[in-house]
């Protein structure tokens, strides 16, 4: 299984890229999103194509210990 993880979820790009790396069933995200409410509405839109293949991480990309929760390695 292939751990990913990625930014800027909750914009048309992010979307786009879910979609794609959600084909690939071996693949598993780790998503940050701010608590906003568009994060959290991208929360929602996210959780019904992942399921069980998703970590989300609310925070900011500009903290450092929000960066390294999405960047640490199990």
């Amino acid at each position: 299984m292939t751990l990913i993880s990625i930014t800027g979820v909750s914009g048309t790009m992010g979307t786009a890229a879910i979609d794609h790396l959600m084909a690939d069933p071996q693949n598993r995200l780790r998503i940050l999103l701010r608590r906003t409410r568009r994060g959290k509405k991208a929360f929602r839109q996210i959780r019904k194509k992942c399921r069980d293949r998703m970590e989300v991480i609310f925070g900011d990309i500009r903290d450092y210990n929000d960066c390294k929760k999405l960047c640490d390695v199990p």
